[in-house]
């Protein structure tokens, strides 16, 4: 073993070596309180990502103030109604001071991400009655006041430079997730992975630090048992050590006394498995936080980007409309009731509600849309107009209130046509406009052929009787005694060309 006189040496200096040795014990600290996990976003790239990932969603969804009318629920931009004018502007502006809306839910759902949950401090008209701003506290700055250990009597707000102050329970709207431990604190979803945080924070600075030391991984000098090690020894351990850094020392190689061993410190990287590890802590961090991988950025699947979409749905249906739905039932527990006071067991009439209608994740593709609105359209469900403003085509058109009527002639022999309505005229081919010198109309009835009872005229005259629109179907004027030819013909079921051959014998005759 080292002698008494290295033994003192080595403890006078230990941390002086370690930091030449690139062993430094900065940020030694471990995610176990609600300031620690403040810093995880900034710490660990995955938490970064994922809370990135869901305030910036929770953004761009607008938060609407609704309020009841009838049967339903017309938004307050639709209507003149003070309370939910004000409690809208209320949501959107939120103080003068630091936040708007944007600001409002970006912080509260990273704060619910990170901690759990957060809190809302209302502040009140000179009437006490109205809630005119709001402001957003840290779970860290807030602490309740319980006698009993069930609710809180008071909630006390200690700002980290600043007097404190005390809140009343109903100038705070709390967001928290169950704690089964205790009911007044927040539970944080990143306490059950604060190892797997710690492995993803260590990992990366422990490669770091290497490179930061030459790449000379952290180790001691081992002195034989019963060997005396003298200053002059101490003199060479210092020249072998001056020797392994810098950039003049590149490439070469430091010789140690005689009897002196080199042990590495640093764990072997194949005990260590970072790669392993720094996967696993990924994973856990996405499955608590409510993240698909291939939006967190994990990559290393070929078809990641094939399965974004996917993934986008997954996150928004499983994750974001859940956690949005339960913040929107919290504020219109507690904030609500302000804008809108009614007594107990009588329903509010303004709500606050979440607008999904934007989010194209949760959208049908764009094929599907289309197909599922042109079968309403066929089945007089919806008219043209709806059809346009939903997929976005443009304005209205004149003729698209109507309904779409349509009706299917099927021919089962040239004397007995079959009627079938309900399918679509475009599935009919009209018979083809006659040219203006066409002149024959045994002709023009030859052109036709078998699509003349696919005609929409032929169609109405055998649907409901004569007489028959000729113009309509032939493109001109024909004479009566032509007209009434055409419609014995079709009340006898004749074809085309049975009418063209009896027109041309009657007119020879």
């Amino acid at each position: 073993m080292l002698n008494l006189p290295f033994q003192q040496w080595a403890v006078r200096d230990m941390s002086s070596w370690k930091v030449f040795m690139g062993m430094t014990e900065d940020n030694q600290d471990e995610y176990m309180t609600a300031l620690s996990f403040a810093s995880a976003p900034a710490d660990e790239a995955w938490v970064f990502a994922c809370v990135r990932r869901k305030y910036l969603d929770a953004q761009s969804v607008p938060l609407r103030v609704l309020v009841r009318t009838g049967d339903g629920w017309t938004p307050a931009a639709e209507l003149n109604d003070q309370a939910a004018s004000d409690l809208q502007w209320l949501l959107d502006d939120v103080n003068p001071y630091d936040m708007n809306g944007a600001d409002l839910k970006a912080y509260t759902v990273a704060g619910l991400n990170v901690w759990g949950g957060g809190y809302w401090k209302k502040v009140r008209g000179r009437l006490l009655r109205d809630v005119q701003e709001l402001y957003w506290l840290r779970v860290p700055d807030v602490t309740p006041v319980s006698a009993n250990g069930r609710w809180a009597d008071m909630w006390r707000y200690h700002p980290t430079s600043g007097a404190s102050e005390m809140v009343e329970p109903r100038d705070m709207i709390v967001f928290r997730t169950p704690n089964l431990s205790n009911p007044l604190e927040p539970l944080s979803p990143l306490s059950s992975v604060r190892w797997d945080l710690a492995v993803g924070k260590e990992a990366p600075k422990s490669t770091a630090s290497v490179l930061k030391n030459w790449g000379i991984p952290p180790g001691v000098f081992i002195v034989p048992k019963d060997a005396e090690f003298t200053s002059a020894d101490r003199s060479l351990v210092r020249r072998a050590l001056a020797a392994l850094r810098g950039p003049k020392n590149q490439g070469k190689t430091a010789v140690l006394p005689q009897g002196l061993e080199w042990q590495q410190l640093a764990i072997n990287p194949k005990d260590a498995e970072w790669l392993a590890a720094r996967k696993a802590s990924r994973m856990a961090v996405c499955a608590v936080l409510g993240v698909p991988l291939p939006l967190a950025g994990d990559d290393e699947k070929q078809s990641v980007y094939a399965a974004v979409r996917d993934a986008e749905r997954v996150f928004w249906l499983n994750t974001m409309i859940p956690e949005l739905d339960w913040y929107a039932d919290v504020i219109n527990g507690w904030l609500v009731p302000d804008f809108d006071p009614v007594p107990r067991g009588k329903p509010h009439r303004l709500m606050v509600a979440w607008d999904y209608s934007a989010i194209e994740a949760i959208q049908p593709v764009w094929q599907e849309r289309v197909e599922g609105m042109t079968q309403l359209l066929d089945r007089r469900v919806v008219v043209a107009n709806e059809v346009r403003a939903t997929l976005r085509l443009g304005g209205p058109v004149p003729w698209g209130n109507e309904p779409n009527y349509h009706t299917t002639v099927n021919l089962s022999s040239p004397a007995d046509p079959e009627i079938v309505p309900g399918a679509a005229e475009s599935e009919v081919p009209e018979p083809p406009a006659p040219d203006a010198g066409e002149l024959d109309i045994t002709a023009q009835l030859r052109t036709i052929g078998r699509n003349l009872y696919r005609a929409l005229p032929v169609r109405a005259f055998v649907a409901h009787g004569g007489p028959l629109n000729a113009d309509a179907l032939l493109g001109r004027q024909i004479p009566d005694a032509a007209r009434l030819a055409i419609e014995d013909g079709l009340r006898r079921r004749n074809s085309a060309e049975q009418i063209a051959t009896a027109l041309q014998e009657s007119r020879h005759a």
